[in-house]
Parts: C-alpha cells; sequence; structure tokens
C-alpha cells in the first residue's frame, strides 16, 4: 500500500496478512448477492502471523469523502479501503477482553495484595453496655507472586460503621494506630499478634449494620506507601439443643438467626462421659465460651464448658466439666467477664442433709473447677421457700434473675414461680412478679434494663412471651402463644427475641410482637440462647 494514502495502515505489515495472497490469486474472493440483488465480491483480509491470529481482521470497502471544487462546487467522491466492519470488531473483542480482564486483574492483585487474617475478635462493653473496645488477633498474610511480604515502618488502625437505632443513616468513627512501629522482624509478620482498640466514642448497644475495618498502611515488601484492609461485619448466632427425633439424644449446635449455615458444637463423641442429651446452651459474653448441661442415661446433670476459640474439636475442646455424682448442676449462666458461672445446684442425696441444702443456686469457677453456695444461700430464704432454678446473670453484673417457687396452695393444686433478683452482693432479694400465676425462664437484654421471660399470667394455659423492666415494673405481652412457649433470649441489639414453642420448633420475633417468624431449623429444636456480637471468619471455599 502507499505510504502516503491517508488511509494507511502502518501495523501490522503486509507481510503478516493475507492481503498478498489475494492480490497474486492465489485466495478468490467470493462472490455474494446483497439485499438489492447487486452481486458484489466480499471477503476478510486475516491477520496470519506476527502475533495473534486474527481471521476477520479487515474488510474491503469503501468511504465517501465530501470535497469542494475550484468553483465552490459540493462533489462526493469514493475511495476504496481496508476497514473493521462488525465482525472484526467481535473478534477484535474476544482476543482482547480476556487479555484486558487479566491484565487488570493482574493490576488488581498488585495493589490489593495485601491481607490480613484476624481470629478471635471479641467485643468489650462500657458500663451502660455500649460497645467500648475490642480484641483480636491479627497475622500479615499478605503475599505477591506466591512469595510472603514483610509489613514494616507502618501501623494498623480500625475503622468502623453502624447505623444507630431509629437512623438509616450510618455513623463512622476510626481508632487510631492501635498496633504501630511494625519492622520487619516483627511478629505480625509470622503469627498471630493480640491487638486490642478502644473506640474513641462507644457503639450504641442497640446499633444494627455494625462493620469494623482493620487497615494497615507502611511499607509492604518493596513499595513504601502500602495499603491492606479487612472488613470484619459482625453477626449473631443462636446455639440450641436438637433431635433427630424428639427424645432422642440431643446435640448442640448453633445457626444465624434466619436458621442457615447450622453447626455442630457438641455431639455424641463425649460418650466418655456418658451424655445421652444436651440441652440448655448459654453463651459467655466474648462469645468466647459456650457452657451447657450434659445429661446421662440416668437423668445425671454436669456442666460442660466448651471452648469455642480453640482448634482442636468436640470434645478436646472441653475446658471444664462441673459434675457431682451425688447432686445435679443444671441451667449455667456466664458473669459477664466469663470467669464464673450461676447454676441451679439439686442435691440427690442423702435429700434434704441438715448439712446440706436440697435446691440452691451456687457460683462455679471457669478457670479452677471449684464452687460455692452463694453467701445467703442457707439462711431461711432458701429452705422455706424452695428450689430456686433457672438463673441470669446480668450483663451489667450486678443482679441475678431466676425462677422460684413463690405461691402454693396443696388444697388448690396452685403451684406456681414467680421472677426474682438479687443484688450484686446476693444480700437483698426481690420478688419482681408477686402473683399466683406462674413465671419462668428470666433472660436479661443486653443493656441489663429488661427482663424477657415465659408467663400464664393472664391465666392463660399456656406460657406467653412478656417482656418487663429489670425492677418488675412495666410488663407487656409480646406474643399470645397458641402451645407453650419457653426460653426466650434477647438478640445482642435488644430488637428481637428468640423463643421455643412446644413441639420442637424455634421462633423469632420484634420486642413489639412484629415480625414474627420460624426460625427454619430441622429436627426436635428447643432451649435456644442467641450470641453477642461475634465476627466469623469467612469459610474456605
Amino acid at each position: 500500500m502507499d505510504a502516503l494514502d491517508l488511509y494507511y495502515h502502518p501495523y501490522p505489515r503486509e507481510l503478516s496478512t493475507n492481503l498478498q495472497s489475494y492480490l497474486n490469486g492465489v485466495l478468490k474472493p467470493l462472490v455474494v448477492v446483497g439485499e438489492d440483488n447487486v452481486p458484489d465480491t466480499s471477503f476478510y483480509i486475516a491477520k496470519t502471523g506476527h502475533g495473534e491470529k486474527i481471521t476477520h481482521f479487515l474488510k474491503p470497502s469503501y468511504v465517501s469523502i465530501a470535497m469542494i471544487t475550484m468553483n465552490n462546487a459540493y462533489t462526493q467522491i469514493f475511495k476504496r479501503t481496508l476497514l473493521p466492519d462488525d465482525e472484526c470488531l467481535k473478534e477484535y473483542a474476544s482476543k482482547l477482553l480476556p487479555k484486558a480482564v487479566g491484565y487488570s486483574a493482574a493490576l488488581l492483585e498488585y495493589f490489593f495484595r495485601g491481607t490480613l487474617d484476624v481470629k478471635h475478635l471479641t467485643i468489650q462493653r462500657d458500663a451502660d453496655q455500649n460497645l467500648a473496645s475490642v480484641t483480636m488477633k491479627v497475622k500479615n498474610t499478605s503475599k505477591l507472586a506466591e512469595q510472603a511480604e514483610s509489613m514494616e515502618a507502618g501501623s494498623i488502625s480500625l475503622a468502623y460503621r453502624y447505623v444507630p437505632f431509629g437512623s438509616s443513616f450510618p455513623v463512622y468513627g476510626l481508632a487510631e494506630d492501635i498496633y504501630s512501629g511494625i519492622s520487619h522482624n516483627d511478629p505480625i509478620n509470622s503469627d498471630f499478634v493480640s491487638i486490642s482498640a478502644t473506640l474513641p466514642t462507644s457503639i450504641p448497644f442497640n446499633a444494627k449494620d455494625i462493620v469494623f475495618t482493620l487497615v494497615y498502611r507502611g511499607k509492604l515488601g518493596n513499595e513504601d506507601d502500602a495499603i491492606a484492609a479487612r472488613v470484619l461485619p459482625l453477626t449473631s448466632r443462636i446455639a440450641y439443643s436438637k433431635s433427630a427425633q424428639c427424645g432422642d439424644a440431643s446435640y448442640i449446635y448453633t445457626a444465624r438467626p434466619d436458621g442457615t449455615d447450622e453447626a455442630l458444637v457438641a455431639d455424641s463423641s463425649d460418650v466418655a462421659y456418658g451424655y445421652q442429651w444436651r440441652a440448655l446452651p448459654t453463651w459467655s459474653m466474648d462469645g468466647k465460651m459456650i457452657a451447657f448441661n450434659g445429661i446421662t442415661a440416668a437423668n445425671r446433670y454436669e456442666i460442660v464448658v466448651v471452648d469455642l476459640t480453640s482448634d482442636q474439636p468436640y470434645p478436646y475442646n472441653i475446658k471444664r466439666i462441673f459434675g457431682d455424682a451425688n447432686c445435679n448442676f443444671a441451667e449455667p449462666s456466664f458473669s459477664p467477664d466469663g470467669s464464673k458461672i450461676v447454676a441451679h445446684r439439686e442435691l440427690l442425696q442423702p435429700y434434704l442433709n441438715t448439712n446440706d441444702v436440697a435446691d440452691s443456686l451456687v457460683i462455679l469457677d471457669v478457670n479452677d473447677g471449684s464452687w460455692t453456695f452463694l453467701p445467703t444461700m442457707q439462711n431461711w430464704t432458701w429452705t422455706q421457700t424452695p428450689i430456686p432454678e433457672l438463673p441470669k446473670w446480668s450483663p451489667k453484673g450486678d443482679s441475678i434473675a431466676f425462677a422460684q417457687w413463690s405461691w402454693w396452695d396443696w388444697i388448690y393444686a396452685i403451684i406456681a414461680d414467680n421472677i426474682w433478683s438479687m443484688d450484686l452482693n446476693f444480700s437483698t432479694f426481690t420478688n419482681l412478679l408477686d402473683e399466683p400465676m406462674d413465671s419462668r425462664w428470666p433472660s436479661w437484654s443486653p443493656d441489663g434494663e429488661k427482663i424477657v421471660f415465659a408467663s400464664r399470667r393472664t391465666e392463660g394455659l399456656s406460657h406467653n412471651i412478656w417482656i418487663m423492666d429489670k425492677d418488675g415494673q412495666n410488663p407487656y405481652k409480646v406474643y399470645d402463644c397458641p402451645d407453650e412457649c419457653s426460653e426466650p433470649s434477647f438478640s445482642p441489639d435488644g430488637r428481637k427475641i428468640v423463643f421455643h414453642i412446644a413441639g420442637g420448633s424455634l421462633y423469632t420475633i420484634n420486642v413489639d410482637g412484629t415480625e414474627f417468624a420460624a426460625l427454619g431449623t430441622t429436627g426436635c429444636d428447643g432451649t435456644p440462647q442467641w450470641s453477642p456480637y461475634l465476627y466469623e471468619k469467612p469459610k474456605t471455599p
């Protein structure tokens, strides 16, 4: 082609195409008949060498050129040239787009190669139960071309966002330089290190859509000002007991609040301990432990504490077992710091021994395995009004709520529990519901200001779901149960409740009685307990 031609294509060279074959007559154009019934020749120049081969590279075509003659007349001439048509562009796209995606992926991989692995994230609350600080374990897992890259001369900060109750607009915050002075030999480059962050402003306990983002900025490999980030959305789970057939052996599971992602916590691999059933799970407030009742075929209750942060499977992650051949330890509830458990202790033999108490609440020490009576367990309150049960430790740590026999009339066959509370030093007892209608299963709201419970206080045949203030005032019915309801528990933002309805079903509902929904798990489920806020590491595909 003429180098001075306006439509000359400098690359590729003609030798890279089959154009000369057409010029030499080796290849013949096809004769086609267009829609106007006029015969025409149609063929494509192919790029055959010097790189990617393209069948539809260019097509001989005409272009029109507008010209002005010397007497200012307008004329139009047509010039034959080579141009890409739609078929050419389609083939170009099929060749170029995958390459563009590959190049982009490589570019993104480079700029976003910095990664942080996070585990054991836990939340600490302030005196008002707002989210005040965070602890976690963090490891640098950055790689470039499968080669580890060290973080050095940088620092890590924690960004967070949440949506306040009653609002749809997020609030943002930043805890800066929570881990700094990182060097090439810093342990974070080879192992998990503990990091804690105090939030500049606490996140309200009833906030929703809480997300933390861990951000590193500094030298990464050979790049001086690199960024690495890890998004840490908070979630929650519900623990419960489950049997394949009601009455069969039961196990402990957890699931998301919509019933998905069911995970087994405790199963029959604990056969050495003789457990036939497992029930009544409860969470520590940092989400690191679950305690539950292991129940033997002889109907003896023990309390099993499981370390959820352990890398070992159940039962090797059992942290502590509280058991005694002469008594039952039942219905555990953690103290706010997770070091203690309040439980119901029932003496089996000898019954009503003068040196012991038949039924009482006791404090179990998770760290050393010891247990003690509460200071007032052996006074007249506990012997005259027996069977305190179903205790729940307040998230503020200032009191324990429990159910206790308070009304009975053997002539009229009236036996009723009431909801009680005792203060922090276990010296003052308050009957929150002094009435002859049975109320039980108390459980605290996350801020420690409300108690949800199951009650027949409207003289119905079934226990319904109720909420009252922590002092017993302003009780109101949340849900009128068609059958027995039990074991209610608040969500970590205090907006919902999970509970059990007789027959093996679990349900959730808003505290205002709206959005009643089945949890959607399968089998004969019971004794649900909602977790605190949790961070779950993404599962490896």
